[in-house]
């Protein structure tokens, strides 16, 4: 018997892995994670060039998800694909491009033999409207599966980690401001993910189905700003403020956070949507996974940061209010309620 669970322990570890998002920080972290347990993996990857490490087990096929072709080569002998792509950084057509990589992944995964596809896609209620960037995330799981290959779909929300690019966003918005608005119509709650919790799901991925994952604790974007702040040693406050529209706050953040400002502006398109873990399927079928809280995920990742930009002057955040205002309507009732927390700068 323990010679027979020895046999299929190496034979699992000499599995080869089809890899797309080598690049990309879940990508990355879940290369190396399973060359670590002994898999070989065949990375399909746009540039190759940008991959500036390497190891013997680790094979580099250049190609384009929407290359039929390439992509069934980098499928030839594997036995799991991992889809890890997204679009958020294309243009305004980025759902079409969305679905069009995953209906060339499907079929090559269905005439390349590929025994199972594993896709991380984001929460979301699918029984109301979502935003064009969850609508997407859930699209592409959808079109994965239509080949009947099995599909094993995470799905999850902010994933809590150095190098994510939803986690900088995050901590650049920390780090810059003196003071986080809070509008009554956005409370949708969100539930963070650490990165090695999310490891952990990509790399015991069974079954067939829809995981939601996500960590003990749900709370408002407001008040993960807020635990972040804290997390990081810095005092901030929280302004709660009437119903704004999104673009408001979208623009607002393309103004402080322009280097993040094209897949910022999708993100914040799905502020109003709750991401949430909505069954217990996961715990079910991943009993020994017990992911960390918030406040544990950014211990681990020492909270914002010191790489993020200082504090912006009260000077730049009141020409982001003039611009702002010459827009919106709806700022120019604001302007005494912030430029009061401004008047105070220093003591924040």
């Amino acid at each position: 018997m323990a010679n027979a669970k020895m046999l299929a322990r190496r034979a699992h570890n000499l599995e080869k892995i089809m890899l797309t998002g080598i690049t990309g920080f879940v990508g990355e972290r879940l290369a190396r994670k399973l060359l670590d347990s002994g898999k070989s993996i065949r990375a399909l990857v746009r540039n190759p060039s940008r991959v500036t490490w390497s190891h013997p087990a680790l094979e580099l096929v250049a190609g384009d998800v929407r290359d039929a072709a390439r992509v069934r080569l980098a499928m030839e002998g594997c036995t799991t694909a991992y889809y890890l792509v997204h679009g958020l950084a294309e243009d305004s057509a980025f759902e079409h491009e969305e679905a069009k990589a995953a209906q060339v992944f499907a079929s090559a995964g269905r005439l390349s033999g590929i025994g199972r596809i594993v896709y991380l896609g984001g929460l979301g209620d699918e029984s109301t409207p979502l935003s064009p960037h969850l609508r997407s995330r859930h699209l592409t799981g959808d079109i994965l599966r239509i080949p009947g290959i099995p599909v094993t779909e995470f799905r999850a929300s902010i994933v809590i980690g150095r190098g994510s690019t939803s986690f900088a966003i995050l901590s650049s918005l920390v780090r810059r401001l003196p003071f986080f608005v809070e509008p009554r119509n956005l409370k949708a709650e969100c539930q963070p993910i650490h990165v090695s919790d999310l490891m952990t799901y990509l790399t015991d991925a069974t079954g067939d189905g829809i995981f939601e994952i996500g960590g003990p604790d749900r709370l408002t974007y407001a008040e993960l700003l807020l635990r972040t702040a804290k997390a990081s040693g810095l005092s901030r406050r929280l302004l709660p403020v009437p119903p704004l529209e999104v673009l408001i706050l979208k623009e607002a953040f393309e103004l402080i956070c322009p280097e993040y400002s094209k897949v910022g502006g999708h993100l914040f398109e799905s502020l109003i949507h709750p991401t949430v873990v909505t069954n217990g399927k996961a715990a079910v079928e991943f009993p020994e996974i017990r992911p960390v809280g918030v406040d544990e995920a950014l211990r681990l990742e020492g909270g914002a940061g010191e790489e993020q930009a200082p504090l912006l002057s009260p000077a730049h955040l009141a020409e982001v209010m003039r611009m702002l205002e010459g827009r919106f309507e709806a700022v120019k009732g604001l302007r005494p309620h912030l430029f009061s927390i401004l008047g105070r700068f220093s003591s924040v």
